[in-house]
């Protein structure tokens, strides 16, 4: 799928897939310096999985390749603990009743807010995986120990990204709704991880990068990188501020993105002494 063009001097949004149209973009004005990093917007589950950046100096030689990888991590909103998990992990979504309904033939229904999607089904006693949907085979299951106390919270195995979502559990004992429960998986961020790094040669420049959780407001915001205790750059109420001079003209941020949470530094003339 094709995220991002570059071809003849400019960007080819045309030939962008569509559900990257006005959401992935080059900071133009950095690729003189070879900065061919990708700034994509408005984050979406399905953006979760990996990226391979290809340059290439004529229609056969791949001069550089970089790959990155976006890895969400989910929580449970409004369960009582705080663990986050990431890709792959275990979740689990809360549904109590009280224990006086056990008394009774129930069935329990867990399902996709958005598309009723059967998650699972526990009916006459006992769960009933081949009714649940197959994206949940071997993954949504009921702790049997813990049914006997009126716990039918579902655990969530092997979490993707398409699990993001609004669930609510239902129970009902002949064809009445006695206890319904909602609650939702929700991704908290994503993990950008680089698999592979490009070699910056002397002379050359690099981007050290540094994301916020959220977009922050501009006015009082102090962004400083170091070196030991060298200033390599500061920022402050909206502007560049004092730096050490072996930095001047050589370290410079991404003033516009700065709105957005990225407070990356664009280092120039790559020195020895810059290790």
């Amino acid at each position: 799928m094709l995220v991002h063009l570059y071809q003849d001097g400019e960007s080819q949004p045309k030939k962008q897939h569509k559900d990257y149209q006005d959401r992935a973009h080059f900071f133009t004005d950095d690729i003189q310096h070879g900065n061919f990093s990708l700034r994509l917007d408005d984050l979406r589950a399905e953006d979760a999985g990996e990226y391979i950046c290809k340059v290439y100096s004529d229609l056969f030689t791949v001069t550089r390749t970089a790959e990155t990888s976006l890895e969400p991590r989910f929580k449970v909103k409004g369960s009582s603990g705080h663990q986050t998990v990431p890709l792959g992990g275990s979740v689990v979504l809360p549904c109590q009743v009280d224990e006086s309904l056990l008394q009774k033939s129930l069935k329990v229904e867990w399902r996709r807010t958005d598309s009723e999607t059967l998650v699972h089904l526990y009916q006459d006693g006992e769960s009933r995986p081949k009714k649940q949907h197959k994206d949940y085979h071997h993954r949504a299951h009921f702790s049997p120990e813990k049914i006997k106390d009126g716990n039918f919270s579902l655990r969530l195995e092997k979490v993707r990204a398409e699990d993001a979502g609004k669930y609510t559990c239902k129970v009902y004992s002949d064809q009445d709704c006695v206890h319904s429960a909602d609650t939702e998986v929700e991704i908290l961020g994503f993990d950008v991880k680089c698999s592979r790094h490009t070699l910056a040669p002397l002379g050359a420049s690099v981007v050290l990068p540094s994301y916020g959780d959220k977009p922050l407001p501009v006015e009082g915001l102090v962004v400083q990188w170091r070196k030991g205790y060298t200033t390599v750059h500061l920022y402050h109420n909206g502007q560049a501020q004092t730096q050490h001079k072996d930095y001047q003209d050589r370290a410079h941020f991404f003033t516009e993105e700065i709105q957005h949470g990225n407070f990356s530094l664009r280092l120039d003339d790559l020195r020895t002494e810059d290790e």
